[in-house]
């Protein structure tokens, strides 16, 4: 019987980007292992005027932010860094730093749908959180 031999050059492949999967994915990135994760979530959240808005290639700006307030459980700073690092694109390191020294905004805008749906994301893993539109200073 021969043995198969994995090199370096084989990607992991990551089924499902949920709690585990984006763990999974961290922990492996963290090895220097190559990673391919896939998702199968697909929203499509849109207005009539939204899609014409669209289509004339008008973009609105992300215009909200999410603060993090507290970590009520322990186990929120590992889950809730997680969240960061997948949500902004922040590393894994500054997601942690970022999650020890809260009160503290997230380093990326919103719109104010997925500021919402990140807070009630951020609730399940026991992080406190709200939105507030950016106020700007000239």
């Amino acid at each position: 019987m021969r043995k198969s031999k994995t090199t370096d050059t084989n990607p992991f492949l990551v089924c499902g980007l949920g709690n585990l999967g984006q763990y999974c994915v961290s922990v492996l990135k963290e090895f220097g292992v190559v990673v391919n994760a896939i998702d199968d979530r697909l929203v499509v959240l849109a207005t009539i005027e939204g899609l014409q808005r669209i289509e004339k290639g008008i973009i609105t700006p992300r215009e909200w932010i999410v603060q993090l307030d507290k970590v009520i459980r322990e186990e929120g700073f590992i889950r809730g860094a997680l969240i960061v690092f997948r949500v902004c694109g922040v590393s894994m390191q500054v997601a942690e730093k970022l999650m020890h020294q809260l009160p503290d905004a997230l380093p990326c805008l919103f719109y104010k749908h997925q500021a919402q749906r990140l807070i009630n994301e951020l609730s399940e893993v026991h992080v406190l959180a709200h939105v507030e539109k950016r106020t700007v200073n000239y």
